[in-house]
Parts: structure tokens; sequence; C-alpha cells
């Protein structure tokens, strides 16, 4: 079922959810961090009908697929319609669903692009000539799952799949690195991807220190019937695992070795503080993963995230909400009257600290290998909010950074944020010390170019 390199090809009869009684064939086309497309070579749906449609197929290997979100993109043949197009964002392979969105499941299983080699598992191979008949023994040490209770979440476990190849008098054990969760209550399937696999592609960003994917999500449903397995493809997170030896993980953010030891304070911790921050957590993080970003909208991006984070943390009010609304009344009961709605406007925020004060208590909490190396750099929280309010009011750069210094400033306020999410998850200073300034992001912080004191 392999089309061309990099896309998997689907190949059967589908119709709709809504009208199964037409069935034509066709092929599904889908491409890591790409549309899919679903070509039938007849007409499924009159053209012009607005909206999403659910499609399902029966595949030619006997397996069912459910096309969550399809939208037709292409019709040719005029009166008797020979082929269309659909474009597809979300896809379970695996079972039928007439509404994939209610459908609820009870196990999920992820695996990411980054983990393998940021896990370092161990793999036990012999290689020597075949000899028929001949048994061999191979001694692994295997690899203990960690696992952690989630509140109102259920059982997340960090464990490993097993699989063993041989051929041509060569055998090999591998152990394969995957998140699971067994869940207190079944979830239907997008407040799964919501609450468990997005805040673990971020936590995976945060501690690698690169940008993470997904390879599978495998979902379980489990009824009187048995147990029932999809596997679920979404146009924006699918990916290919990275080597072993990939140089961006030789210096992770975070080791595994030290993200195991506190692995069961770390994960409930960072769920529930995900819960809390989820909108800043979500730009910041969505932000880091996307590919081919200009650099003013990844630094507007990392200041909104910052700030967004530091109001849920701490409203930064100067007088209580009560007392500054009441100082406020007073204030616009004795203006003339046609000025009271152009200074209540700008007396709304007059009782918040300043971005400036966010971004310099921010460095703070980040510890103090971080606050000492920011301290290094000429005015760095005036010139962040200069670049920010330039932009925002601009539309343009201002002269606090060049150009070429803009992505080392944004480097600096993304190890801030890191910093301060990795402290207030659990992890302490001593856990970060001999790693935190020795990762990629730090070795072209210290080569670009930044106004140093």
């Amino acid at each position: 079922m392999s089309g061309p390199k990099n896309v998997v090809e689907y190949h059967g009869l589908w119709w709709l959810a809504r009208a199964p009684e037409v069935r034509i064939g066709g092929v599904l086309s889908m491409a890591p961090g790409e549309i899919g497309v679903l070509r039938v070579y007849g007409g499924l749906v009159e053209i012009g009908l607005p909206g999403y449609e659910v499609i399902l197929g029966d595949l030619t290997d006997g397996r069912k697929v459910t096309i969550c979100m399809a939208s037709i993109s292409n019709s040719q043949g005029g009166e008797t319609t020979r082929l269309q197009e659909f474009d597809t964002y979300e896809t379970l392979v695996g079972e039928h669903f007439d509404k994939p969105r209610a459908a609820a499941f009870d196990h999920v299983i992820v695996e990411l692009r980054c983990l393998p080699a940021w896990v370092d598992v161990p793999i036990a191979f012999v290689d020597r000539p075949h000899n028929p008949g001949e048994s061999w023994t191979l001694d692994v040490t295997d690899v203990n799952a960690l696992t952690a209770q989630v509140p109102e979440l259920g059982q997340v476990s960090l464990g490993r799949r097993t699989m063993t190849r041989s051929g041509r008098g060569r055998a090999s054990v591998e152990f394969e690195p995957q998140w699971e969760l067994a869940l207190t209550e079944p979830m239907v399937l997008g407040d799964l991807l919501e609450e468990f696999v997005a805040p673990i592609l971020f936590l995976m960003t945060l501690v690698t220190g690169e940008r993470e994917s997904v390879v599978k999500v495998s979902l379980v449903s489990t009824n009187e019937d048995g147990q029932s397995v999809v596997e679920w493809h979404g146009m924006n997170w699918i990916s290919y695992r990275v080597s072993r030896e990939c140089p961006f993980l030789r210096s992770p953010h975070i080791p595994y070795s030290t993200f195991a030891e506190r692995f069961d304070q770390v994960v409930p911790n960072w769920f529930r503080f995900h819960r809390v921050a989820r909108e800043a957590m979500t730009t910041y993080f969505s932000g880091h993963m996307a590919n081919n970003r200009f650099a003013e909208d990844t630094f507007s991006n990392t200041v909104r995230s910052l700030e967004a984070w530091h109001r849920s943390y701490d409203k930064g009010l100067y007088i209580d909400e009560t007392t500054y609304k009441a100082l406020v009344n007073a204030m616009l009961a004795v203006l003339p009257e046609g000025h009271c709605q152009h200074f209540h406007d700008r007396l709304m925020h007059a009782n918040e600290i300043s971005l400036k004060k966010r971004v310099e208590a921010m460095v703070v909490m980040a510890g103090p290998q971080i606050a000492g190396a920011i301290a290094q750099f000429d005015k760095f929280a005036r010139r962040v909010v200069d670049t920010r309010n330039a932009q925002a009011h601009r539309a343009e750069l201002g002269d606090s950074f060049e150009p070429g210094e803009l992505v080392t400033a944004t480097y600096l306020l993304a190890a801030v944020l890191d910093g301060v999410i990795a402290r207030q998850i659990g992890f302490t200073d001593a856990d970060l010390v001999k790693t935190e300034l020795h990762t990629q992001r730090w070795e072209f912080i210290r080569s670009g170019p930044l106004r140093e004191n």
C-alpha cells in the first residue's frame, strides 16, 4: 500500500456516511505534514454543497477507514462525473464511525519523532553467518515503564514496545519508547487530542529542546466484544523519527535520566500547569513547532506567550481590583461630559504592571544561570518591550534590535520561558545546572549578534 516516498496510499471502496448506498472505488493518499487527498472514480457529492463530509472506506486488505473531515476540492467529467477529489484533514484507520467526533476511547498510545533518540533505549543485536536451524540468544537490558497518576485524566506512562527483527544471519531486539494513557473515564477524540496528545508534544518539545511531532497515535476502545484499535492521522503533526545519532539531541534541555528521576512529580504537575495556562502554552509551543516562520512573527509570538503566562500566574495589580474600580468611578464622575469613555479606555489597564516588569520578573524566575546570562545584554527587557510596541503599533521592527539580533533575542526569551516552566513543574536549579546553558540554543546565543553591556 505504499506509493511514492513518504506517501501512504489506501485503496478501496468509499462512501458518504450519510449516503451508504453509493460506493465508489478510489485511493486515499496521505503524506506527513500535508493535507490528505481522496480520489474517487465517480461522483460522491453534488458540486457546490458546503461543509465537511464524513467518508467511510473498506480497503482492499480488509481494514476499515473513517475520514472524519473531508471537503471536495475538484470534480471532473461534466454531467457524468468521472473523478472527484477531496481534501482530508483527519482520518481514523481501523474502524467505521458514522459520527467520529462522538467516538470515545479509554486508552491512547503516542509515538513521537524525537523520543527514541532522547531516551536512547538499548538495542541488542547479533550479526553472523546464517546456519539453518541455529538459534541465537540475545541478552537485553529491559526498559522499565515510568508511571504517574494524573488527576481527572488517568494513569500516564512512558513505556516501550519491543520490536524483534531477524533474517540473513542478523537478529535484533529494539525497545521503541512510547507515551501511554489509561483513562479513568472514556474520552472523545477531540478532547483526547487537546488534553493528552498536545500537552505531551509540548512537554517533549520543552525537555528535548527540539521541535517534536507525532509519528503515530493509536486509540483503543473496550466494549463487550473486546478491544478495538484505530490509528489517528492528522495533517498537522504526523512525522518520522529522527536518527538516534541526531546531533540536536546530544545536549537536550533536560536529559532523560533527570526526567526519569522526577517523573512521578513532574508529569502530574505538567498536566495541572497546562490546564491553568492552556492558552499561553498553546500559543508558545505551536509557534515553537511551526516551520518556516518569519523571525518577527516568532519574536512577537514568544513575547505574547510570556506575557500571557505571567498574567495567569500573577495579575500584577498595584492595588486590589475593588479599590481601583471605585477610584476610577470617582474620577470619571467629575469629568466633563463627553470625556468619560476616552479616559475609561485608558484607565482600564493602568492598575496592571507593565510588560517590562513582567519580563524582568520572568528572568528572575528562570533561575540564577539564565538571569546571570541575560544580565550581560544591555537593557534587554526595555529593548524587548520597545520592539514589541513598534511591531504592534507601527508594524515595524523599530531600532532596539537589528534584524540579525532579533533571532538571538527570541532565543533568550524562549530560554526564559522554558526555564520558568521547568521550575514550575518540579525541576530544580540543581537538576538544570549542567545542561541549561549547554544546549544548541545557547550555542547560537553565544555566537549570535546582540549588544552586550
